[in-house]
């Protein structure tokens, strides 16, 4: 299924690479919550909204169906379609999470519950924990199918944040040198060459302008930023993995500030991405 997930979006090997790779990073962190569950908690994983039965939603086990509607027999294939109670616990923050409503455009602000803090200077922008949100979508569709519907709607919502202004807010206000890096704290130093401390940008500093380029107010068009048009790839990825509407194959709008709007698609996106790299062999700068 992957596979022509894949495929069907013509993600370039690369980037395909990076997707499955952070999905077994993260498989490994979440293996212990989405893989073990009993039946002495299933009947509390309720979708508090709809209501709508356990077994019939693909969360109960053989045996914890039999417990709450023994006179049915369960689906064959319901044994393996499980979350733990922990994991359907943090479905349901994400959900909420990615529906309370904020403003990621240039006149707004993403909501305080964004984090924008941990791990400077590289992650701290809040399209790290935007993008770190969506890696077991794809895995707890796959135990989940019958929640497929409201697994797209999470991603949609991230999808739609990470096409906004600050989404790609590093890149739209670092322009040339860090005009800082004579003060950067010890705690840098191990990020930057010791012959080269006080005259050289930390990693994470993006340097928009720079010579040879110029200005690129585009940041997936940009010859840099491979990290932010890779990242949104596993977004446009992991949601094309798990349902075959294609709405970010249709062509939608990125950044969205006056002159500085760009027209995408999801193809589109990953084909660029894979003619920069047959240009550069070395990658984006």
């Amino acid at each position: 299924m992957a596979d022509n997930a894949l495929s069907r979006t013509a993600l370039p090997g690369l980037v395909g690479a990076v997707f499955f790779v952070s999905l077994n990073l993260h498989h490994n962190a979440t293996d212990a919550v989405m893989w073990r569950s009993s039946g002495g908690h299933v009947r509390r994983i309720l979708d508090p909204t709809l209501r709508i039965p356990l077994r019939r939603r693909g969360l109960l086990t053989e045996a914890a169906s039999q417990e709450v509607a023994p006179n049915r027999r369960p689906p064959l294939t319901c044994k393996r379609m499980e979350l733990s109670e922990r994991s359907v616990g943090w479905l349901r923050y994400l959900d909420r999470k990615v529906h309370t409503p904020d403003n990621w455009n240039r006149d707004g602000q993403p909501h305080p519950h964004w984090d924008n803090r941990s791990d400077p200077p590289m992650a701290s922008w809040h399209r790290f924990d935007l993008v770190d949100s969506s890696y077991a979508m794809g895995l707890m569709a796959h135990r989940t199918p019958a929640w497929t519907e409201r697994y797209v709607a999470i991603l949609d919502q991230l999808i739609e944040r990470h096409t906004a202004w600050w989404s790609a807010a590093d890149w739209l206000t670092q322009f040339g040198h860090d005009p800082d890096r004579t003060n950067y704290p010890d705690a840098y130093r191990s990020l930057i060459p010791r012959e080269l401390w006080g005259n050289y940008d930390v990693p994470g500093w993006t340097a928009n302008g720079t010579a040879p380029w110029g200005v690129q107010m585009d940041p997936v068009a940009a010859d840099g930023m491979l990290f932010y048009k890779g990242f949104l790839l596993v977004l446009l990825g992991i949601r094309s993995m798990i349902t075959s509407d294609d709405r970010w194959n249709r062509p939608f709008d990125m950044i969205r500030d006056g002159d500085n709007t760009f027209t995408w698609t999801h193809t589109e996106i990953a084909d660029h991405l894979r003619r920069q790299w047959l240009a550069a062999p070395i990658g984006c700068h």
